[in-house]
């Protein structure tokens, strides 16, 4: 006999309930983010490897430790994509959408790192996000975190938002140069991996948390040593729509993001609810972007994604409307089996879910609605098909009514059943 074939490390099954939750998140964020003119854009799941490793950087620890990366069949050097920003951008481009900007865009779906899997962290996971392409103005920073705050509120998540300001290339350019002295000055008392970063990306080393690299940050160069009046007037002037809009933040001055591209505005909502992985939605602005992939020079952007296992973890689904509704059909015998299912299809045209228990005893019919979760149940019987009818059942109370098919779906169409429809 042969060995059952497991699932890959990292990767996981949504089924049932889980499933129902992750479509949950989804179709929140994609409702609030359609508030706010973001339209639908999906992008490929595989890309040319160089786009990821102009954007993210070569040296990054995304590119050089955690991307699938291979060659396929006709020698072309391909990734899975480990993030959406860049596929986005180079869908703009490729499109010809540079034509019509700015442009707004909300997306979800699967992303891959081989990293080490943990709560929270997985190789394959999904996220949701949105990109405001093609404007320069603070407020469209203002507007992605505003629409950020908005979701994680209908989720019912309570996270801190942490902001801070990156600056643009040159002056972050002389902000790294003086971060790779001082750690150099430093390197006994870093851990390996900030070491490893000395070279390649010291701004990541400001967010270790390592306890080691934490006191040496204590006294490393901050980022107003080098700041333009220019680059502080533009985070005065988000913060001023922040402020406009009631939202309460933290200014994080060793706030940095993961990727090489971004700049002047960073922030994160960060939860203290699953350990170690606290940032539930986190983005920026990356106005250079477009060239490192060959498009225009400057493109100015920002834009957030978000984790949906993280969301998931701490969304209060008892509080959502998963949208799981599904009315039950037993038929009492097997002779009612033709009949019920011509109503179960016509409850369905009606735009009625059902779903029909064929197989069993009443007993083992009614078993499987409970483990379903299904709040009400159809019965088709003899009795009920002479009285041209259905007996409704509500399994949490056991009341029951008998009523016509028209009735049904008077009683059914376009509510939210269980939370409009009494039995």
């Amino acid at each position: 006999m042969k060995q059952p074939i497991a699932k890959v490390r990292g990767m996981h099954d949504y089924v049932g309930t889980e499933f129902a939750q992750m479509q949950t998140v989804i179709n929140i964020a994609a409702h609030q983010a359609h508030l706010y003119g973001y339209q639908g854009i999906t992008t490929p799941i595989l890309e040319k490897a160089e786009l990821f490793a102009r954007t993210a950087g070569e040296a990054s620890d995304v590119v050089m430790k955690e991307m699938y990366r291979f060659t396929d069949q006709g020698g072309e050097d391909l990734a899975l994509r480990p993030e959406g920003t860049a596929s986005v951008v180079r869908a703009v481009m490729s499109e010809g959408l540079t034509q019509t900007l700015p442009q707004k865009f909300f997306y979800s779906g699967a992303m891959f790192r081989r990293e080490r899997p943990q709560k929270g962290r997985l190789r394959q996971f999904h996220q949701c996000a949105v990109e405001y392409i093609g404007t320069q103005s603070p407020f469209a920073d203002a507007e992605v975190i505003i629409c950020g705050y908005r979701i994680l509120q209908q989720l019912n998540i309570s996270a801190t938002l942490e902001i801070n300001t990156l600056g643009r290339y040159q002056s972050r350019d002389s902000w790294r140069d003086a971060l790779r002295d001082y750690y150099n000055a430093h390197r006994d008392k870093l851990s390996q991996a900030s070491i490893d970063r000395i070279a390649r990306n010291p701004l990541r080393i400001l967010d270790s948390k390592d306890a080691g690299d934490q006191a040496i940050n204590n006294n490393a160069p901050l980022f107003e040593e080098f700041i333009t009046d220019e680059e502080q007037n533009f985070y005065n002037q988000v913060k001023a729509y922040l402020d406009e809009a009631g939202l309460e933040y933290v200014e994080n001055p060793k706030l940095v993001r993961g990727l090489d591209y971004y700049n002047d505005t960073a922030f994160e909502f960060i939860s203290d609810q699953i350990g170690a992985q606290g940032t539930v939605l986190a983005g920026g602005r990356y106005d250079g972007l477009s060239e490192m992939i060959g498009g225009p020079k400057h493109l100015p952007s920002v834009g957030w994604a978000s984790g949906v296992e993280r969301l998931m973890l701490l969304a209060d689904f008892g509080k959502l409307n998963m949208q799981r509704n599904i009315l039950g059909l037993i038929p009492a015998g097997d002779d009612n089996i033709s009949h019920a299912a011509t109503n179960a299809e016509k409850l369905r045209i009606s735009g009625i879910a059902v779903t029909l228990i064929p197989n069993g005893s009443m007993k083992q019919k009614f078993n499987r609605a409970n483990q379903l979760g299904l709040k009400y149940v159809l019965i088709c019987g003899d009795d009920e098909i002479k009285q041209n009818g259905m007996k409704l059942k509500n399994m949490q109370t056991g009341d029951e009514q008998l009523l016509t098919l028209d009735a049904l779906i008077k009683k059914f169409a376009q509510s939210d059943m269980g939370q409009s429809v009494n039995v």
